[in-house]
Order: structure tokens, then sequence, then C-alpha cells
């Protein structure tokens, strides 16, 4: 019994021109950002390149969101080890944490969309802070980063949900 061969399609034109919207909205919030975007981007790319080719099956759909995400988290370890608070960080440790530990463990659509809530709930209470802080302060920097990273996640979530879904119905029922 032989295994079929993976086929790769090619991106469509409406995926590279996403890409490309994508890089240059990153280019700007690093511009803005600075630093504040390195720490979770170097660590989501870590994730990414140590676990994409040792995971498989559900867990390579899910694997982007998990990535961004845990960069993410991360990012946040990484505030509360330097400034030795932990405050209110201390939810989206716990929650986010568990919630991630919950895709990798079982990756289905619910952990999915229950993260996408999670990051909508957050990404709301960031808006509300990122109206309150004056532009250009570290804080506003970092609250913008918050966002996009709250918006990719979600966005990654959905299509990592929508994708599992495709492959429950392509797949034929077993008796």
């Amino acid at each position: 019994m032989t295994a079929e061969p993976a086929t790769k399609q090619k991106p469509t034109s409406t995926a590279r021109l996403i890409g490309i919207l994508g890089a240059v909205i990153g280019w700007a919030i690093g511009q803005y950002s600075g630093f504040a975007l390195l720490i979770p981007l170097a660590i989501a790319g870590l994730v990414w390149v140590s676990g994409r080719k040792i995971v498989h099956g559900n867990r390579q759909v899910v694997f982007p969101a998990f990535a961004v995400q845990a960069g993410h988290l991360g990012w946040f370890l990484v505030g509360i080890l330097a400034s030795r608070q932990l405050g209110l960080n201390a939810i989206d440790l716990v929650v986010f944490g568990a919630a991630l530990a919950w895709l990798l463990v079982s990756p289905g659509r619910a952990v999915l969309f229950v993260l996408a809530a999670l990051q909508t709930i957050a990404l709301l209470v960031n808006a509300y802070a990122i109206s309150q802080a004056a532009w250009g302060t570290p804080a506003h920097r970092s609250l913008t980063v918050h966002i996009a990273l709250r918006i990719t996640a979600i966005v990654l979530n959905l299509i990592a949900a929508k994708r599992l879904s495709q492959a429950d119905t392509s797949q034929p029922a077993v008796q």
C-alpha cells in the first residue's frame, strides 16, 4: 500500500494579494512599534520552525494559528519575567496557555472557536486601552502589536476551523 504523493497547490492571485497586503501591514506595524513586535515574532518563528516538520494530521492544519498565539503568549511571559509583575497578565497566561495546550492535544473546531472568542474579547479590551493611550507612547506601540497579533490569531483560527471542516466533509464515512 503506497501513500498518495502530496500535491502542492499554487497560490491563487487572491492569496498572493493578501500575502502582499499582510507584508505591507506587518512592515508598517514594525516601523511604528519597533522592538515590541520583534519578541512575539521571534518566538512564533521559533515555534513554527521547530514544530512544522514534527506535527502531523489535524495538528498541521492548526499549527499556524498555534504558532502565532504561542508567540504572543511567549511575549507575555517575557514581559512578566522582565517586569517581575504578574498582575492581570496572569489571566492571559492561564486562559490562553490552557487553550493552546488543548489545541495541541485535541486539535478541532471547538477549541479554535473558543480561541477565536477569547481573542475577540481580548481584542475589545485592547481596543479600549489603545483609545486611552497617547499616540507614540510605549503603551500605544505595545497595544498596536497586541491588536495586530489578536486579529491575526482570530483569522488563523477561523481559517483552520474552515480547513478542518472541509477535511471532515471530504473523508468518506466509516461504517
